[in-house]
């Protein structure tokens, strides 16, 4: 009984420590993508917030995730604009409708 509560303890105690190394990687990447979009290079700065999305598995805050769609759209990916753009509004509308609310959240 001891050793399979330590065993998950363990388990949960470096789940949590990859996670949080895969949060730091994503914020050091984000600030890279913001910088490369502040000096004009836009392609690499969408290229760097994908790549700190994926450290999330995906998953990104909405203000990346737009500053992501502004990145590619400046370099011209229409593309990848919209698919960023498309991501924020469905998952905000998906966010309404757990609300009980078809609003779009503000």
């Amino acid at each position: 009984m001891k050793t399979s509560i330590l065993i998950t303890l363990i388990t949960l105690f470096l789940c949590d420590l990859t996670f949080a190394q895969n949060k730091e990687k994503y914020f050091e990447l984000v600030k890279e993508a913001s910088t490369l979009c502040q000096v004009g290079d836009f392609q690499k700065s969408g290229e760097k917030y994908k790549a700190a999305f994926s450290q999330l598995k995906g998953k990104a805050y909405e203000k990346d995730r737009y500053n992501a769609a502004s990145a590619y759209a400046l370099a011209e990916d229409m593309d990848n604009a919209f698919y960023h753009l498309f991501y924020l509004a469905e998952s905000r509308m998906k966010y309404s409708r757990n609300e009980g609310t078809w609003n779009a959240k503000r």
